[in-house]
């Protein structure tokens, strides 16, 4: 036989509306990891306009490829379409308990390379370069915006909710 916990507060229909309100959310929380989906986009596009971060800049395109180039800036972005397609809110695919970007295959090629390194032409290792980075007070706010979406059943900006 399978443990009961039943709560029980004489005459409190607003208490077990609220109850049960929150267990459909945890069901599907497809709302807020859509939310958490469309937050990566913008991290991820704060990543590419600011190339990088303060705490960890991307490194600095060779003088060579840079002339060859005609640009040393902006680092990541030749054509966009790595960019664009890292970016698009179309990319978006949330579940009920997770979400992913779907990015196609040819760009996330190009994304891996950078976010893990390579080697370039000439032999030299080339620094990896996250267009993502997810920190542990971002984690927080994620946990926190989970909680609160389960509660109360709004979804906001990804702060807002941070303690």
């Amino acid at each position: 036989m399978a443990d009961q916990v039943t709560i029980e507060v004489f005459g409190d229909e607003w208490f077990r509306h609220r109850i049960r309100s929150m267990a459909r959310r945890a069901v599907d929380a497809t709302p807020v990891m859509r939310s958490i989906g469309e937050d990566f986009l913008g991290m991820i596009e704060n990543r590419f306009q600011h190339e990088g971060g303060i705490v960890d800049q991307w490194a600095q395109l060779t003088i060579e490829y840079a002339s060859k180039r005609g640009s040393a800036h902006p680092i990541l972005i030749d054509s966009g379409d790595m960019f664009l397609a890292l970016t698009n809110p179309e990319a978006v695919n949330a579940s009920h308990d997770g979400v992913r970007l779907d990015v196609p295959e040819s760009e996330m090629l190009k994304a891996e390379s950078a976010q893990f390194g390579f080697t370039s032409r000439s032999g030299k290792k080339v620094a990896p370069r996250k267009f993502i980075n997810i920190t542990p007070p971002d984690r927080y706010a994620m946990n926190n915006k989970i909680a609160h979406y389960l509660t109360t059943g709004e979804v906001g900006h990804l702060y807002d909710f941070a303690d």
